[in-house]
């Protein structure tokens, strides 16, 4: 999709008020001609927005733009219950990768995660999780509202320290109602399937209630294994 200069810039602005972000606005517009300046203007606006860590597809955001034409045009529709659940997940991803820079700003925090990445050899998502695949499993993998039976063996970053609030046999979850550490790690799995994983303090309890006797801001090391799929009721 080839969206105008002008659309982009609008597009982002939208986006930076939708997700909470400050976008500073020039005191006086730049030539109506320069085309060039207003791209420039939407490509930082769109930076500070977080609006590629939407991971929008393009028909996605060609659905975007063509509301954002449809309110030009003074024919769009009322934002009505899919656009507020879609809103609502715009939030909640830009505040995740918002967490996750800020975390990885820390430096105690970012020289542990690369220091047992490389000696356990774990690989980097783009979230931030770290994960090994030991056995990945056969058959599908549960999606969102799926409930899942699993073998849970949560530990501190010392790796001996057990937290008894998250461990646990045959444990019933239901994916998507998680921390999203463990929505993403348990989707990465099939029936059968067996992982490590790191997460960070921005895919667990982030700025919220910590389990007791966890610290706030820990990393926990998490072994999975899944037991059985129950598939959410269509």
């Amino acid at each position: 999709m080839n969206a105008s200069p002008s659309l982009r810039f609008v597009a982002a602005l939208l986006a930076a008020g939708l997700t909470g972000g400050v976008v500073a606005q020039p005191a006086l517009p730049p030539a109506a001609g320069n085309l060039e300046a207003y791209e420039q203007l939407g490509a930082a606006a769109g930076r500070s927005a977080g609006i590629a860590d939407l991971s929008w597809t393009e028909a996605e955001f060609a659905a975007f733009v063509e509301g954002l034409r449809a309110a030009h045009e003074r024919r769009a529709p009322a934002l009505g219950e899919p656009g507020r659940r879609l809103l609502a997940e715009m939030q909640r991803r830009v505040a995740e990768v918002r967490a996750r820079e800020k975390a990885e700003q820390d430096p105690k925090l970012a020289d542990f995660l690369r220091g047992v990445a490389a000696s356990a050899g774990l690989q980097k998502m783009t979230s931030g999780l770290l994960c090994r695949l030991i056995m990945p499993g056969a058959g599908p993998r549960p999606r969102p509202g799926d409930v899942i039976v699993a073998n849970l063996n949560v530990n501190l970053p010392d790796g001996r320290t057990p937290v008894a609030a998250l461990s646990g046999e045959g444990a019933e979850l239901r994916v998507g109602e998680m921390p999203p550490g463990l929505n993403e790690a348990f989707q990465m799995l099939a029936l059968g399937g067996r992982g490590v994983f790191v997460l960070p303090p921005h895919l667990t309890f982030g700025t919220g209630q910590w389990p007791e006797g966890v610290p706030p801001g820990t990393p926990l090391l998490v072994q999975i294994e899944l037991k059985d799929i129950v598939p959410a009721a269509k």
